[in-house]
């Protein structure tokens, strides 16, 4: 992530002006109240003496002018939110303890201050009047304080590679890129079937950033009321799991609003409202925001409104279902926590014969399964006729409302794989079965 990325995600935006190598960014944090618009922390990028980069703050007050300098960044980050909280009324800053240091004694909202609120500097020998760094003052607290902030903006490292969090949330490999078909309305209560089985996919390419980083292009389905595709460039991939979640919640609340799990939320300090659908437009979950390009919509990242309280909420659910393997359904109250339609693409499954054993996902008495081998050689999945008849009935029946409404059909049959795993069993049968007697 460059240096104007990261800026850009700490609340500051660039002025355009520019003094021989020197970039100028000024302070306009997402989320900020409509009574403050003062700009007066100003940031410019310079090379520092070993080559690398250096950042010099100017504070302007109605007296002083107050300069910090710096070659971390997480100081930048850090001085911009205490200058928000300097400007802001205290209960503003109390809502969101993100905001503040945590020190034993409680929360220090503006660490650059000493203890009548004003800004601790010395005038060095150039006559300029310059901000202390905090640690020296609180140490680890505030070094501690620096990165949880940072991290707030810009996000936490990743877990795991970026296709395992495609995976967990059910992303699949198809030609070059990844697909994910979403049954979101099957846990809305009192859906109509139709609705219910109204599939909703995501399209995933993945390519090159100058700098050589992956760079993800997502799209959905027309069925988002954007009158239109809706596409989002991320640079995270977590912005696509995001963006599949604030979809599915968009499905789900498509005729009203409904009782909806509260991890698929995001809260906002403060607020007594959730925000179901973070790409929408602040206030306003039905309508998605961003511009239009032909017959798409390219969706505005959420941070430009929502600043840190997305980018938490948005690492959090990553983890949850990196470490649950599946996304939390929609609604808690529906008894299908789990799709009974899950994919079952070439490159993961392969029908590997029938065996005599207890299916995978009813359990219970011993059958006549077909064996499914998987990625992985030692986890097979056993199918009894149970659930491949509830598959075949419900693939069957999307393919069907798919042709009723007129939309694009599936490459391949629906259930093709159960279809042939059912003759298989048959065929299992044929060969146990007793020769007729002759007379």
């Amino acid at each position: 992530m460059t240096p104007n990325e990261i800026l850009h995600l700490c609340g500051f935006r660039r002025t355009g002006r520019r003094d021989r190598d020197t970039v100028q960014y000024v302070y306009k944090p997402p989320g900020m109240s409509p009574e403050v618009r003062r700009t007066d922390l100003r940031v410019d990028v310079v090379g520092s003496a070993g080559g690398g980069t250096a950042y010099r703050a100017t504070v302007s007050t109605k007296t002083r002018n107050l300069i910090f300098d710096t070659v971390d960044i997480r100081d930048v980050a850090a001085l911009g939110v205490a200058y928000r909280n300097w400007l802001e009324a205290p209960h503003v800053v109390a809502r969101d303890p993100a905001r503040s240091m945590p020190i034993p004694g409680g929360l220090v909202s503006m660490p650059f201050h000493s203890g009548d609120g004003s800004w601790v500097a010395s005038v060095g020998a150039d006559g300029f009047e310059r901000i202390r760094n905090p640690a020296a003052r609180w140490g680890a607290h505030y070094e501690a304080h620096r990165e949880a902030w940072y991290r707030a903006c810009v996000g936490t490292p990743l877990q795991a590679s970026p296709e395992a969090y495609l995976r967990a949330a059910g992303f699949v490999r198809e030609d070059d890129g990844f697909r994910l078909t979403s049954y979101p309305a099957q846990d809305r209560p009192g859906a109509t079937e139709a609705a219910r089985l109204r599939p909703l996919v995501f399209d995933l390419a993945t390519v090159e950033n100058a700098d050589g980083a992956p760079f993800y292009l997502v799209e959905s389905s027309d069925t988002l009321g954007a009158g239109g595709r809706l596409r989002l460039g991320c640079s995270d991939v977590r912005d696509v799991l995001a963006f599949v979640v604030a979809a599915e919640n968009w499905i789900f609340d498509e005729t009203g609003p409904q009782a909806l799990a509260c991890e698929r939320a995001l809260d906002l300090p403060g607020n007594a409202l959730d925000v179901r659908n973070p790409f929408g437009h602040p206030g306003d979950d039905r309508t998605w925001r961003g511009w239009f390009d032909a017959v798409t919509l390219q969706l505005a990242h959420p941070s430009e409104t929502l600043g840190h309280s997305y980018v938490l909420w948005r690492d959090r659910w990553a983890a949850d279902v990196l470490a649950h393997g599946a996304p939390v359904p929609c609604s808690r109250s529906s008894d299908n926590l789990n799709t009974d339609v899950p994919a079952m693409a070439a490159d993961r499954v392969r029908l590997a014969g029938t065996t005599s054993g207890v299916c995978t996902f009813e359990g219970g008495d011993e059958q006549i399964v077909a064996v499914f081998e998987t990625e992985d050689p030692d986890s097979p999945i056993l199918m009894g006729r149970g659930i491949l008849r509830t598959r075949i009935d419900a693939l069957t029946a999307v393919e069907q409302a798919l042709a009723a409404a007129e939309m694009p059909l599936p490459k391949t049959p629906a259930a093709g794989w159960e279809l042939e795993a059912m003759e298989a069993i048959a065929d299992h049968d044929l060969r146990l079965a007793p020769m007729p007697a002759f007379r």
